[in-house]
């Protein structure tokens, strides 16, 4: 087990800052996504929104590991997941039902109402595709998505489960197990484009071995220190080698280490320590923003977009982590009134 005197995760850290720039690397692919359908930052075909994804999914499975090994309830466990995800998702998805399903969506061959949009908004809830709006959503934009981040919620979920699974059954206790099937996973994601070219089996496979990965990283304390040295490594690395089959292998170790690197420092920062952690809500609001700035005026540039959606975005995700989020999480340690728990008791 790491000693909490010594390893930055077991104490104050800078991860919160950390998701804060993963999520606004999301929101700047995206800007130039939703106005062209072209992300322009790249390396190699690895653009930033798609490793800003995996790295979110490696600094998650870090944390669910600690949460799991740690934690002495899976009821707690349980709620926690759902609080923290939830909550959040069901104000986004009101927005669809109340002002973009309404306003920004045409109908095709039926007419859509508000049931439809009522019927999508508990379907995305419930883990269903979060493509298939009813109607053509922003009918004029170069995108037709009311919210092009919401598809990795639903793999976020099957990440929770499976954590949970090689956890408590034991399967994963040890740094060798969790390598084990951190390897097992990301094998199957290289050699499945063989077999198959379904995408929700690929997309889980891929981010299941970030998270796999992220695993490993709670297991293997000694990796979470790396040196610059080692960072620098791995960007040549990624750069000369990032084109073949193992560059996005490359490109989730080089995310890692600067994760690691900027997020658990020695000695962490008071001032980072009180930023928020709006990144959620940055990730669900950016892109319905930029999309509904799109559709007002198509003659905005990619940098108009971004520029524009940035103050609207993070002030919904102010809107989002004080007033909904925030809160949510606070269930958490709610204890039933002892009144309530004596009745179900007896």
């Amino acid at each position: 087990m790491p000693n909490s005197v010594h390893d930055p995760l077991l104490r104050a850290n800078h991860l919160t800052p950390v998701r804060w720039v993963l999520a606004l690397m999301v929101m700047l692919g995206h800007a130039w996504f939703v106005t062209t359908g072209y992300e322009p930052f790249r390396i190699h075909d690895w653009t930033a929104s798609y490793m800003a994804v995996n790295g979110f999914f490696i600094l998650s499975g870090l944390l669910i590991a600690k949460s799991l090994t740690l934690g002495r309830s899976k009821v707690n466990y349980v709620k926690s997941r759902l609080l923290r995800i939830m909550p959040g998702l069901a104000f986004v998805l009101l927005s669809y039902v109340l002002l973009i399903g309404p306003f920004y969506t045409e109908a095709l061959s039926e007419p859509v109402g508000t049931t439809d949009y009522i019927k999508y908004a508990v379907k995305v809830m419930l883990m269903g595709d979060p493509e298939g709006t009813p109607g053509l959503v922003f009918p004029d934009g170069t995108i037709h998505a009311f919210n092009g981040a919401l598809w990795t919620i639903r793999f976020e979920i099957l990440a929770y489960a499976m954590g949970a699974f090689l956890v408590w059954t034991k399967i994963v206790r040890t740094p060798a197990t969790s390598i084990g099937v951190w390897a097992g996973l990301s094998l199957s994601y290289l050699i499945a484009p063989e077999f198959t070219d379904h995408g929700g089996l690929l997309s889980a496979l891929r981010l299941c071995s970030a998270f796999a990965f992220g695993m490993v990283l709670w297991y293997c304390p000694p990796i979470r220190r790396p040196g610059w040295m080692h960072v620098g490594l791995l960007l040549v690395a990624f750069l000369a080698f990032g084109w073949t089959l193992m560059g996005e292998l490359l490109g989730n170790l080089l995310m890692a280490s600067l994760i690691l690197k900027f997020g658990l420092p020695v000695q962490a920062s008071p001032t980072v320590l009180r930023l928020p952690d709006w990144s959620y809500g940055i990730y669900l609001w950016h892109y319905p923003v930029m999309q509904v700035l799109y559709a007002l005026n198509p003659n905005l540039s990619s940098e108009d977009v971004l520029i524009y959606g940035l103050p609207i975005t993070l002030t919904l995700a102010m809107i989002s982590w004080t007033v909904v989020e925030k809160p949510a999480l606070a269930l958490k340690t709610m204890r039933l009134p002892i009144s309530f728990a004596g009745k179900r008791e007896a």
